[in-house]
């Protein structure tokens, strides 16, 4: 007899392995490109890339849609930290698409270009072979976000809009950065590392070596000082979503939680208007919070273990 918890995580897995064999698929053929340079992660990290993956679609498809061209001239996709643009992830070291792969092979319509940024000069260089192979309508700067964001906004004009995926690895973005990101028309998905930013408040409170230099980070990534007040990961969620709220046109405000081994968490952000007819996102945010919302990157895993022949029936996966 079939427990409904084992239930549950087998609707789970049904809607999980299409679209994680797709991030594997695509990666497929783009890691002879390269193949020593890769984002090296956890299974925690493809649900991040899975919310890319789904609101790529739904984004392309509405924008690009028969209403919408009559509003918009151009969609663009902004990538702030796009790395390599694949992943090896896990101890098993699969790869698969990284965000910028996504944003060009996972559209319902193609963005009219796409504005790519990343520091590192080796992922760059092999994030331009990868890319270019999918796409000529790209910018690739090999620079620190924060250094490159005018450049990027002043390409958009009053009639275009954008998506953009800010996937921070812990301070690395001001909000004069975000500020001026939110002053053109665009909907925004910002990985906020709870966990690791709960950490820092800690450090300044105990006056740990270094925190003085801490607390300008801080000050620069929140934008103000309301931080001080926050002592739990939720507080600080909070305290970010609210700036967004408060310094932005930005109504919609939703977060997916995502936690992994040892406390590791994190929170990805979406960012939106409303609209006169409702927000068509917030319909797959409450999909996606319900399928991958909480500590699911073990079934991601096993997702992997399954369709790389690591476990070879449903039953070694939920047995």
């Amino acid at each position: 007899m079939v427990e409904e918890g084992e239930l549950s995580l087998a609707h789970e897995y049904e809607w999980l392995k299409p679209r994680v064999e797709a991030l594997v698929e695509i990666a497929k053929p783009l890691s002879i490109i390269h193949p020593d340079v890769f984002y090296e992660t956890g299974e925690w990290s493809i649900i991040k890339l899975l919310a890319l993956q789904r609101f790529v679609n739904i984004y392309t498809k509405i924008i690009k849609g028969p209403k919408q061209s009559k509003i918009f001239d151009n969609m663009y996709y902004i990538d702030l930290f796009a790395g390599s643009g694949l992943c090896k992830v896990g101890k098993a070291k699969d790869i698969t698409a990284g965000s910028a792969v996504i944003a060009a092979t996972q559209c319902y319509h193609p963005f009219d270009k796409y504005f790519l940024v990343e520091k590192n000069p080796e992922s760059a260089y092999a994030l331009n072979d990868r890319i270019k192979t999918l796409t000529s309508d790209y910018v690739l700067f090999n620079r620190d976000c924060n250094d490159c964001i005018d450049e990027i906004i002043g390409e958009l004009r009053t009639k275009d809009h954008y998506l953009a995926f800010v996937d921070c690895q812990g301070l690395d973005i001001s909000w004069v950065t975000m500020k001026k990101l939110f002053s053109k028309n665009g909907d925004v998905l910002f990985n906020f590392q709870t966990q690791g930013v709960c950490r820092i408040p800690a450090k300044i409170r105990n006056r740990s070596q270094g925190w003085e230099a801490c607390t300008e980070k801080m000050n620069w990534f929140f934008g103000d000082g309301r931080w001080r007040k926050c002592k739990e990961p939720d507080h600080l969620l909070l305290a970010y979503m609210n700036k967004i709220r408060e310094e932005s046109s930005r109504e919609i405000v939703l977060p997916l939680p995502v936690i992994g081994p040892r406390g590791y968490r994190y929170d990805v952000i979406l960012a939106t208007r409303r609209t006169r007819h409702g927000s068509p996102w917030i319909k797959p945010m409450e999909e996606l919070k319900n399928k991958m919302g909480g500590y699911k990157p073990e079934i991601v895993k096993q997702t992997l273990d399954f369709l790389m022949k690591r476990q070879l029936t449903l039953n070694n996966v939920f047995g």
